[in-house]
């Protein structure tokens, strides 16, 4: 074969710092466009974004020369220089520092998108730990329970 094909469609979850509610619902749209950005820039590709005020997820294509932590590391570190220098008030704005990161099959990608887009509704039932915690017992992913917390 004379070319490289990959697929890496990646479902990212991560949290504000200490679980603080940060993220404004007036502001979160212009976030996610900046995050696509982000991506766009280093050959990634943003499918669709959501969230609450404590977390965000994003479905985004990966490109095959880049790793999952160079690219959430780009896109945490990008998007809080953003929100410190374009909202008001929001100096103290950080990501927490851990991540969460699941492939996600071709024929999931319609299921995980509704998901994303349907964040409030999911979060008046569970809080972003028990969210965590079912995602990471449906992939089989180990966790020792200290690192869960804010």
């Amino acid at each position: 074969m004379t070319q490289s094909f990959t697929q890496n469609l990646q479902h990212i979850i991560f949290s504000t710092k200490s679980r603080d509610n940060l993220v404004n619902a007036s502001w979160e749209k212009d976030l996610y466009s900046y995050i696509g950005g982000i991506l766009k820039r280093i050959d990634c590709k943003l499918l669709t974004a959501g969230g609450i005020p404590d977390h965000i997820h994003l479905l985004t294509s990966i490109n095959k020369n880049l790793t999952i932590p160079e690219v959430v590391r780009k896109i945490k570190s990008s998007s809080t220089n953003w929100v410190k220098k374009s909202i008001r008030n929001k100096g103290s704005f950080a990501w927490q520092n851990g991540y969460a990161a699941f492939s996600v099959s071709n024929s999931k990608v319609d299921q995980v998108q509704s998901y994303i887009k349907k964040q409030p509704y999911h979060h008046k039932k569970i809080n972003f730990e028990e969210e965590l915690k079912l995602f990471l017992n449906n992939y089989k992913i180990p966790y020792d329970k200290r690192y869960l917390k804010g």
